[in-house]
């Protein structure tokens, strides 16, 4: 089973692609989110709430992921942090931005 984190995940293409994941066997999902948009969709997928903008975003660094689609990096300074951080505990990270792109 291969072990996917959502950042985001609750609104828009996030959502999408969500649904998609979780109607898979396979994959093993987890979101990572503030808890403020859409509470009520994805009751059996577990969830972690935090702001990745705090040290919130360090529940994710305990544990291997096989893939992290990302929906919520908004600034790049904090997107730069976070695949250093992730180093080495991900085989895969998907940016995916529906607002802005920025180039790091």
């Amino acid at each position: 089973m291969k072990k996917i984190l959502v950042l985001g995940g609750t609104m828009f293409v996030g959502r999408a692609i969500v649904e998609r994941l979780t109607s898979n066997p396979d994959y093993d999902v987890t979101l990572f989110n503030r808890g403020k948009s859409n509470t009520d969709i994805f009751s059996g997928v577990k969830q972690l709430h935090g702001d990745r903008e705090t040290d919130d975003i360090k529940q994710i660094y305990n544990q291997d992921w096989d893939c992290i689609f990302d929906f919520s990096g908004y600034y790049p300074v904090t997107f730069e942090k976070l695949l250093n951080d992730l180093r080495g505990k991900v085989k895969r990270y998907v940016f995916i931005s529906t607002i802005s792109v920025y180039d790091i």
